[in-house]
């Protein structure tokens, strides 16, 4: 059984994430939370447990703190937790913070049931879904740079893309573009487990942790369009 766990202060809106996530995921057992107190608790309690859930949805603007703080406890805690953020607005000032945290994505509050239901889905299943204009916001000067802690780069990327061998140049792109490892895999003629160690590398040498970074930095080298 699937264990998740919803954080939102809003009753409508956490009704509405409630019901993608059942949908998503039948049979899910679900914490819904409207506080971050209440979601460090509960994160607390089921760490001690020994239970890691599988997913949690974190909105950002809760009414005693900024969601990012459980996002960090949950890297830290359990990191193997599929962290997604709740936001209403696309270009929130603290997507980029988010994601640096841990984040693996984000869902747009005002979406529709079907929609939210697909993207978390795809969130679960390791798909990227950093819409063009995240990403554009996320190279932009109003915030920190995507990977920031790599080597620094040219006008053109080419510091950080030296370092990447052929075959990591075009799993990048890839697996930015929202791929499966096993469809990459199809695609290259090579397998799944191939396809990860690849993976591992890239994440090491860009010094990043996410198929969201992974997008910023693809755009940043010019593998990818935003």
């Amino acid at each position: 059984m699937q264990v998740g766990l919803l954080v939102e202060d809003h009753h409508d809106a956490r009704a509405w994430l409630e019901r993608s996530l059942n949908t998503a995921f039948p049979g899910i057992k679900l914490a819904s939370k409207s506080t971050l107190a209440e979601g460090c608790f509960t994160v607390n309690n089921l760490c001690r447990a020994g239970i890691v859930p599988d997913i949690a949805v974190i909105d950002l603007g809760l009414s005693d703190g900024c969601g990012i703080e459980l996002i960090r406890k949950l890297k830290l805690k359990a990191p193997e937790c599929i962290s997604v953020v709740a936001t209403r607005h696309e270009d929130d000032t603290q997507l980029f913070t988010a994601f640096r945290a841990g984040a693996l994505g984000y869902l747009l509050k005002h979406q529709s049931q079907a929609e939210l239901t697909r993207r978390l889905s795809g969130i679960a299943n390791g798909e990227s879904d950093l819409s063009p204009a995240v990403v554009r916001r996320l190279l932009s000067g109003s915030g920190p740079t995507a990977g920031s802690n790599a080597e620094p780069l040219d006008a053109f990327g080419k510091a950080t893309l030296a370092r990447l061998t052929p075959r990591e140049r075009e799993i990048l792109p890839l697996l930015s573009t929202g791929f499966t490892l096993a469809k990459i895999g199809d695609l290259l003629g090579i397998s799944r487990h191939t396809v990860a160690t690849h993976v591992k590398r890239i994440y090491e040498k860009l010094r990043i942790s996410s198929r969201a970074e992974a997008s910023v930095e693809a755009v940043r080298m010019g593998l990818i369009d935003p």
